[in-house]
């Protein structure tokens, strides 16, 4: 048996329409779905982009590769250095990659990104 069972129709300008139907859509649920939130008073987040998952499949990869390293330097009480700092870089462009992708290449600061991640790598530095 259906549990939505009480119907109601509303007119809304042609604006007010359209602006439903982006907002549904950017959160990927139907309009009667949306407005059902609205009315509980919770506000649906957008749905994430698939780009998103895209990277965190990367992200995991990479990260899971620099784990794998270190934990075999550990073992063997040696670090290959180079592959060491290839995992790394390749972990900074995925970074990068992710904020031109999800956040927009047009939003970004390179300048102010890149000295958050200076001023973070001497705050690592001095608890070590």
């Amino acid at each position: 048996m259906r549990k939505h069972t009480k119907t109601f129709h509303i007119r809304f300008t042609e604006k007010e329409y359209e602006r439903l139907c982006k907002r549904a859509e950017q959160t990927g649920l139907p309009k009667s779905t949306y407005i059902r939130f609205m009315i509980d008073g919770c506000s649906p987040r957008e749905k994430t982009p698939a780009v998103f998952w895209k990277y965190i499949n990367k992200s995991n990869e990479v990260s899971g590769n620099l784990f794998n390293l270190l934990r075999t330097a550990q073992r063997l009480d040696v670090i290959d250095a180079e592959r060491l700092e290839t995992e790394i870089d390749n972990f900074r462009k995925l970074y990068m990659d992710i904020f031109y992708e999800v956040v927009g290449a047009d939003k970004v600061d390179v300048k102010e990104t890149l000295e958050r991640g200076r001023q973070v790598a001497k705050l690592d530095e001095r608890t070590e």
